[in-house]
C-alpha cells in the first residue's frame, strides 16, 4: 500500500512573505540545496489557488483514498534542505493531528525497526533499515530520525544533530553577507529552491553544470499570474555566455521541431532570457491556467 507519508519524507530526504525572514533563519549557513513549498499562501488565492487546485485534485485525492491523510486540511508548508555528505532534514508545519502522527508511525514500523528515544527535551523516534520496494519508489536507507514533540510541526532527518537544530530553532541561520545558497526574492512566494551547484559539482554529468556556482528557483504569485524565475550563477563571464547561447538554442530548435503543443510553444515564446558577467536569469509571467496546461501534457 502507497504511504503518503513516508514517500514524501523519502523524496524529499533521500534525493541526493517578501523572502521570509524565517526560511532564511531556518536554513543551516552550509545548506547545499533546499526546496521550500508554502502550501498556506497557495491556498490564500491569485495563481496559488489555481495551482494549488491541480495538486489537490491530481496528487492530494490519491494519498486520501490510499491512507486517509488529509494534506489539503493538515499540511501548511514542506521545507527539505541538506548539508551534503548525503544527509538531509525535513520540516513539515500544519495543523497536523494526533492521528496524523500515529499513521506516520505507523509507516515507519511497518517499513522500518522504530525505537523510541530522549535526548534532552526532545522525545524521538530512530528508525533503521527502512526499506521500500513498490513501482513508485525504491527506498533503503540506513537510520531514519523523527519527531512529533514541536506543536502542528514534524521533523524528520537522517542526522540526529541536524533534527535536534530544527527542532530546537537553532539552525546555523544563513547571513545575507555569506550565502552557501542563492535565495530569490519575491512578495509572495508559493515554491523556492536552490542549489550551491560549486558544492555538488563532482555530481553533475554535465560540463556546463559543472562550471556553475550557484542554481536558484522561485515560483511566486503577481497579482494573479504565475511569476517564474530562474538564476544560474556561472564562474565566469565566458560560461554564462555560453549558457545564455544553449539555452536560446534549445529554444529555437523546439520551435523548429514543431513537436510542441501550442501551450508550450506560448508559454517559451515568453520567455525572458537575460546574461551578464556573473550568469544567468530565465524569467517568466504566466496565466496560471496556461502553466498548469503545460504541466498536464
Amino acid at each position: 500500500m502507497t504511504q503518503f507519508l513516508l514517500r514524501a519524507a523519502a523524496l524529499l530526504l533521500l534525493s541526493a512573505n517578501s523572502m521570509s525572514a524565517g526560511l532564511d533563519d531556518m536554513l543551516p549557513a552550509d545548506s547545499q540545496w533546499y526546496l521550500h513549498i508554502d502550501l498556506e499562501q497557495m491556498r490564500s488565492g491569485g495563481a496559488g489557488e489555481t495551482l494549488y487546485n491541480w495538486l489537490n485534485s491530481e496528487v492530494f485525492d490519491d494519498l486520501r483514498d490510499d491512507v486517509g491523510f488529509d494534506p489539503d486540511k493538515e499540511l501548511n508548508a514542506i521545507t527539505a534542505y541538506s548539508s551534503g555528505n548525503g544527509h538531509a532534514t525535513m520540516i513539515v508545519s500544519g495543523d497536523l493531528s494526533s492521528r496524523s502522527q500515529d499513521k506516520m508511525l505507523a509507516a515507519l514500523v511497518l517499513n522500518g525497526n522504530a525505537e523510541p528515544l530522549k535526548r534532552g527535551g526532545m522525545n524521538y523516534y530512530r528508525v533503521e533499515d527502512i526499506d521500500i520496494e513498490n513501482e513508485e519508489l525504491q527506498v533503503n536507507q540506513d537510520v531514519l530520525y523523527v519527531t512529533f514533540d514541536k506543536r502542528n510541526t514534524w521533523v524528520l532527518s537522517t542526522q540526529l544533530e541536524e533534527m535536534e537544530a530544527a527542532f530546537s530553532g537553532k539552525a546555523r541561520g544563513i547571513k545575507n553577507d555569506d550565502r552557501s545558497l542563492l535565495i530569490l526574492s519575491a512578495r509572495n512566494p508559493l515554491m523556492q529552491a536552490g542549489v550551491d551547484a560549486e558544492r555538488m559539482s563532482n555530481q553533475w554529468d554535465s560540463g556546463m553544470l559543472r562550471n556553475t556556482r550557484q542554481i536558484a528557483f522561485k515560483l511566486a504569485d503577481n497579482r494573479g499570474k504565475a511569476d517564474i524565475e530562474v538564476r544560474v550563477t556561472a564562474k565566469d563571464e565566458t560560461t554564462s555566455n555560453a549558457l545564455a547561447s544553449i539555452v536560446r538554442g534549445l529554444i529555437g530548435l523546439q520551435a523548429l521541431s514543431g513537436e510542441g503543443t501550442p501551450e508550450l510553444s506560448q508559454l517559451l515564446n515568453r520567455l525572458r532570457i537575460e546574461n551578464d558577467a556573473e550568469g544567468l536569469s530565465l524569467s517568466l509571467t504566466v496565466e496560471p491556467d496556461l502553466l498548469v496546461s503545460v504541466v498536464n501534457q
